[in-house]
């Protein structure tokens, strides 16, 4: 090979690596974002969607994030409660409604980003007109690749189906019940909301993982991936309200959506390690216990305002929120608590064990 060409092929990989270190440095400064914002990084990678692109219904929403419906309403409601979106008509066609990014929070956002916009006008100083041009077209064409990648991503493989399987269970006689995920779960919305007479409904896009009950226990069992990289296909899960549940996630799960605000719980148990997980609970009959084991990244928890807690958190934390306090790195064991806890008839008592990268237990 010559001089030429070892150069050429030295120059395309540092570019390479620089380009995963721009990427992940990116992921991580709007992770930092988002938690300044009290966000989860799905939401608040939708607020930056739609205050790049404009008013979007909820299906445009799910097209651009490859979530399902459900899961989509979820994120603009959250949102829409933070203020950070508004649900409108659409000026053109008055019977459709339309989400766009509120004004009103939009400071806010561009003060945590200042300091990188003046670094980044800073290192812009001394380039010319010609270089600025050609980093723009360069941004905007890469931009373009990583949209197209990311569409051929959710599209899955050949022989890998986009259809939709919906899947219920009656309710019968029952008014207490678990649910008893296990084999990997992710991209999964659980909440409250099955319609009437139903125990549990669930929509799953591709092939469906396997759900049966027995007795009061409803089993969802995930098989593996067929092969590396293999598509992971959204679903959701409603469970009856009015029934008090038993929750147990087994073998793990990623970009977890528990939205149980409706549900009335009797217990929460997360074992296998989580990572991207928003647990949203209800206002408890007496004083519940959440379990989380074999770590967690990215563990977003809320409750109810006024309602009293607790965090024990074994084997340390990268960076630990709870109420208005903000805590950087942590080790050993740390114990964490509401005035009210103690007195408290009614209340969340939150065990995280096995370290975590960043934990959060909030009011809603």
């Amino acid at each position: 090979m010559s001089s030429a060409s070892n150069r050429r092929a030295e120059s395309v990989e540092r570019i390479r690596l620089a380009f995963r270190r721009n990427s992940l440095a990116n992921e991580l400064m709007n992770q930092a974002v988002a938690e300044r914002l009290g966000l989860n990084l799905t939401d608040f990678n939708t607020m930056g969607i739609l205050a790049d692109r404009g008013p979007l219904t909820a299906s445009q929403i799910a097209a651009a994030t490859g979530l399902t419906s459900g899961a989509v309403t979820g994120v603009i409601d959250r949102l829409e409660r933070g203020g950070f979106v508004v649900r409108e008509s659409d000026p053109d066609d008055r019977r459709r409604v339309v989400v766009r990014a509120a004004v009103e929070r939009r400071p806010e956002v561009e003060e945590l980003y200042r300091p990188l916009v003046e670094g980044g006008f800073a290192k812009m100083t001394d380039a010319s007109d010609e270089q600025m041009e050609f980093m723009a077209a360069f941004l905007n064409e890469t931009a373009e690749l990583f949209e197209q990648h990311a569409a051929r991503l959710r599209r899955g493989r050949p022989g890998e189906s986009d259809e939709m399987t919906s899947l219920s269970a009656p309710l019968g006689g029952r008014t207490a019940a678990r649910l008893q995920v296990k084999g990997g779960a992710a991209l999964v919305t659980i909440r409250g909301g099955a319609a009437a007479g139903k125990l549990y409904q669930a929509e799953f896009e591709g092939t469906a993982p396997r759900l049966q009950v027995e007795g009061d226990t409803v089993q969802v069992s995930f098989a593996p991936p067929r092969f590396a990289g293999a598509k992971r296909h959204p679903g959701e899960l409603a469970l009856a309200e009015g029934v008090e549940w038993e929750l147990l996630i087994r073998g793990g799960g990623a970009r977890l959506r528990l939205e149980l605000e409706r549900l009335s719980l009797a217990s929460v148990e997360l074992t296998g390690g989580v990572s991207d997980v928003a647990l949203s609970l209800p206002r408890p009959a007496g004083r519940r216990v959440v379990r989380v084991s074999g770590g967690a990244s990215q563990l977003t928890i809320t409750r109810p305002r006024g309602v009293a807690a607790r965090l024990r958190l074994a084997g340390g934390a990268a960076r630990v929120v709870f109420d208005a306090q903000r805590l950087g790195a942590v080790g050993g064991e740390t114990r964490l608590a509401s005035d009210d806890f103690g007195a408290a008839k009614a209340a969340w008592d939150v065990e995280v064990s096995g370290g975590a990268s960043s934990l959060s237990l909030t009011e809603a």
